[in-house]
């Protein structure tokens, strides 16, 4: 059993070594690795080179590729394209990868031969660590409100993900949510590991989610209508609605005039009044500071 990986690569020569390395000490071969730059200008892609040509072996095949339209989504369909074995995984260029990762999925994917195989994360923020939420189930409310498929949280069969649709190249921010979703919603058998938790994943300030919400509030407007429009049960598009007057919530605590005015312009286009009280009780919450919004969205 191959799985691929693929990882989208944009000015990270100070912490690719760092990722690169981790994969390098998993325990399971063949391994096939694409590396797809994203239009660097650091030198990520001279280092990738260099990685190819001093790693490369019989059973590590490294693939090293450009992609100049600029975006994760893009650069992460460019390595699909390239992939030839039956399953596949995304991973950052910034995080490091767990040596027991492949091996596990490979045990559980030769036994069940899922569409999804769904992981538990460990997420590092400020040097403190805490696991990711992660529910085994297939109910979209979870995905909605929690984000519990995240990039490397998700293994997929490389048919099952061209089924529905790849990367959508349209959503700059959000886009793992986006596609957990739609992963969801079109009713995939899932294998689940959840007896620990892999890999270490780092938030900071120049990952892809960037510093604040108001720095991109129109890309998470849009990965919002991008969900929307993607949703046929009212319930989830309900609790849609919640989700997006958490996002209002945090725009208020940031105080951005123009973000929150376009959040709530978008709310009240889309949704009316509905849930309206609900979700300004909600929103008001988290802009004072309340965490955890989701897990009350649940119950709301």
């Amino acid at each position: 059993m191959v799985i691929t990986i693929v990882i989208p690569i944009y000015n990270r020569k100070e912490l690719l070594n760092r990722t690169l390395n981790s994969i390098l000490e998993s325990t399971f071969r063949p391994m096939k690795l694409i590396l797809v730059d994203n239009g660097s200008t650091d030198g990520s892609m001279e280092l990738c080179n260099e990685f190819k040509k001093k790693f490369e072996s019989e059973t590590i095949e490294i693939t090293v590729a450009q992609e100049s339209r600029n975006g994760a989504c893009y650069a992460r369909n460019k390595g699909l394209d390239l992939c030839t074995t039956e399953y596949v995984y995304f991973f950052d260029s910034d995080d490091l990868f767990d040596k027991d990762f492949l091996h596990d999925c490979s045990c559980v994917i030769e036994k069940e031969s899922p569409d999804m195989l769904v992981c538990k994360t460990n997420m590092c923020h400020k040097g403190q660590t805490h696991v990711r939420f992660l529910k085994k189930t297939t109910e979209c409310k979870y995905q909605i409100l929690a984000s519990m498929l995240s990039t490397q949280s998700m293994v997929f069969k490389k048919d099952y993900l061209l089924k529905i649709g790849k990367w959508n190249e349209d959503v700059l921010k959000w886009n793992d949510w986006e596609l957990g979703v739609r992963a969801l919603i079109n009713n995939p058998t899932i294998a689940w590991l959840t007896d620990k938790a892999y890999h270490t994943i780092f938030v900071h300030e120049n990952s892809i989610t960037g510093k604040s919400f108001s720095e991109k509030y129109k890309d998470e407007l849009n990965a919002i209508d991008a969900v929307y429009n993607v949703l046929t049960s009212q319930y989830d598009k309900d609790k849609l609605i919640l989700r997006a007057y958490i996002l209002l919530g945090l725009l208020e605590k940031e105080r951005h005039a123009e973000a929150i005015q376009a959040c709530k312009q978008y709310i009240n286009q889309k949704f009316g009044n509905r849930k309206h009280l609900r979700g300004s009780l909600l929103a008001k919450y988290v802009s004072l500071g309340g965490r955890a919004a989701w897990r009350l969205a649940l119950i709301l």
